[in-house]
């Protein structure tokens, strides 16, 4: 007896909690967006910094939680126009780790994998991560991909077929031709951001020309060795210095010319940049007809001159994001979805440079469908609606 009135009692429990919950439920208006809660705190790690003899900074953040350590070595790198080789300085970060006078690529992806770390590289230095206990030999292959890479020709001839095939089918990719087209009417052909890869530029490229960037602008006094997770101070001041230490490069010719150009070892003249100029009102529509495209990408961009020192910058991020970038549930988005029920696609990027940031709003639709509304200004209080 007393087994069935155990059982009736849990029942019941089961059934009231069914029915709070469905209740709780049914006063949950749906219609509206939940109250966004506060914001979380933000804990942001002591930091310490040093300088190594020959210039490299050095900066520290400790993190005990994990027995994982970041390491990041960048390097202050002004935009460079390439000019009719366009493509080399991204074919050189690719190969920094392709090569050194000790190892080849095989052997350094082995050397990697086997310690179970990471590593990357790009045309501004390169990031790793990996086990603390496997930090010291990690180091040692950072130093020599940094300091000494070899930039093999085999390994060349192999980055430019893939370049090349990035190339071809970027032809085919509406979303990659207007990114092509926006980056050379924003910031035209004999600007860095706006210089583009080609076949042709590509197959100008030679290993000699990689060897002097990287003797131009990978230099000790240039660089910004970064370490995070678990390690002291004493322990990255012992490896920066064993590994980075004794880095003494070459000098560099370097001539400026009466012309304004440059003239650098190993890479030859070179056309300084300049800022681009905020447009005066100035409006230009650029088309590139594809018949038989399933989509039209339609983007709307703007130089503005908001480097990343600037704040203003940071309201424009949050700006950014709220109207549209990045996140599935922005204004910009919910317009189109919620409000319009269409299945066009709408994003905002917003491009911090080194010399300039540029945003772009972007829509993917139909060939043939209706003209999609463009958005009204915003506020927190109107929300974001759409001209008719």
């Amino acid at each position: 007896m007393n087994r069935y009135r155990m059982i009736a009692r849990t029942a019941g429990c089961l059934v009231g909690g069914l029915l709070l919950s469905a209740s709780m439920i049914a006063q949950i208006d749906r219609s509206k967006a939940p109250a966004p809660g506060p914001a979380p705190a933000v804990h942001l790690g002591e930091h310490i910094t040093f300088t190594l003899s020959n210039g490299m900074s050095v900066i520290v953040v400790e993190n005990h939680k994990l027995p994982m350590v970041g390491v990041q070595l960048r390097f202050d790198i002004p935009p460079m126009v390439q000019a009719d080789r366009t493509g080399y300085i991204e074919l050189m970060g690719e190969l920094l780790a392709a090569g050194t006078p000790t190892r080849d690529k095989a052997a350094i992806d082995e050397a990697v994998d086997g310690m179970g770390a990471s590593l990357f590289t790009s045309s501004d230095g390169l990031y790793a991560n990996g086990l603390k206990k496997n930090l010291s030999p990690l180091m040692e292959i950072i130093s020599e991909v940094i300091v000494s890479p070899t930039f093999p020709e085999e390994e060349l001839e192999k980055a430019r077929k893939r370049a090349i095939s990035d190339v071809q089918q970027r032809q085919e990719d509406p979303s990659a031709i207007a990114d092509v087209v926006g980056r050379v009417v924003t910031f035209g052909r004999n600007h860095p951001y706006g210089e583009v890869m080609t076949e042709k530029t590509l197959r100008k490229i030679d290993r000699g020309v990689m060897v002097g960037y990287h003797n131009k602008f990978f230099r000790p006094e240039k660089g910004y060795l970064v370490f995070v997770g678990d390690i002291t101070e004493k322990e990255a001041r012992t490896l920066a210095k064993e590994h980075f230490g004794q880095w003494k490069p070459k000098p560099v010719s370097h001539v400026v010319n009466e012309d304004g150009t440059e003239t650098i070892d190993g890479i030859g003249k070179v056309q300084p940049w300049k800022h681009v100029a905020t447009p005066a009102g100035v409006r230009r529509v650029m088309i590139v007809d594809r018949p038989g495209s399933a989509q039209s990408i339609i983007r709307v961009g703007f130089p503005l001159n908001f480097q990343p020192k600037d704040l203003r910058a940071l309201n424009a991020q949050v700006m950014n994001t709220i109207l549209g970038g990045g996140v599935f549930n922005a204004r910009l988005m919910q317009n189109l979805r919620e409000d319009k029920g269409w299945t066009y696609g709408r994003d905002r990027a917003w491009t911090p440079t080194v010399s300039m940031e540029r945003s772009t709003p972007t829509r993917a639709c139909a060939p043939r469908s209706p003209i999609v509304p463009s958005p009204k200004p915003c506020s927190r209080s109107s929300g974001c609606g759409t001209s008719r």
